[in-house]
């Protein structure tokens, strides 16, 4: 966990908490590295690794933390043993040439799968992933294709549904945004750790662990 000072807003504060929470009710971590010269993205035994760069810009901090943890809900119980997700290198990764194991499975499908879950993560969190995320994954670019705007929803609706068919979203695609209205199963444990900090609060323990400062 980094302290956030002022550089975060109140939103971005609790955006971040909740992704943290989130993956510690599933026992995963996130630490922030100098170099991820001999590091994946994720190690393949629970572990994340984000570039500490990255937390002086809290949007893109949110969005790389909700990407990771929607890899993780996506993948099945072989992907979760590999570097990566054996899907091969983020790309902040440094084992460019290790973590590609799974060649039978599309990655580019898997890599778009987990941008959109990863959104509706953000969402959820109480952070709007059209503030950083939708431009910096490129959706954007889909929303302006061929001179001819689209919705938010007609860019992404087919990726919500094939979310839907893997079990990672309950509910329906209804109104004009996107990304309310979603059931997220991978969510659920999330409340039982919320417990266990505001317990740990009364005590006088910080609520989430401090392991990195922001300078």
């Amino acid at each position: 966990m980094i302290t956030t000072g002022d550089q975060m807003s109140p939103e971005e504060k609790r955006a971040y908490a909740s992704l943290y929470m989130l993956a510690q009710s599933h026992g995963l971590t996130f630490t922030f590295v100098n170099s991820m010269a001999d590091k994946p993205g994720y190690d393949g035994a629970g572990n994340f690794y984000v570039m500490q760069k990255h937390s002086r810009n809290p949007e893109q901090m949110i969005s790389d933390m909700a990407h990771e943890l929607a890899h993780y809900a996506l993948a099945n119980e072989e992907m979760r043993t590999y570097p990566d997700f054996g899907l091969g290198p983020s790309p902040d990764s440094g084992l460019a040439h290790a973590s590609k194991v799974l060649f039978d499975v599309n990655c580019d499908t898997e890599e778009e799968l987990a941008s959109v879950f990863g959104m509706v993560l953000e969402f959820w969190a109480g952070h709007d992933p059209r503030r950083f995320t939708w431009d910096f994954h490129s959706w954007g670019i889909a929303y302006h294709a061929n001179g001819d705007p689209k919705t938010p929803k007609e860019v992404i609706g087919k990726h919500l549904e094939l979310l839907k068919l893997r079990g990672a979203l309950q509910g329906e695609l209804g109104g004009d945004d996107p990304f309310v209205g979603w059931t997220i199963p991978f969510c659920e444990r999330k409340r039982d750790v919320e417990c266990q900090s505001a317990r740990h609060s009364r005590a006088g323990e910080p609520a989430v662990p401090v392991e990195a400062t922001v300078g």
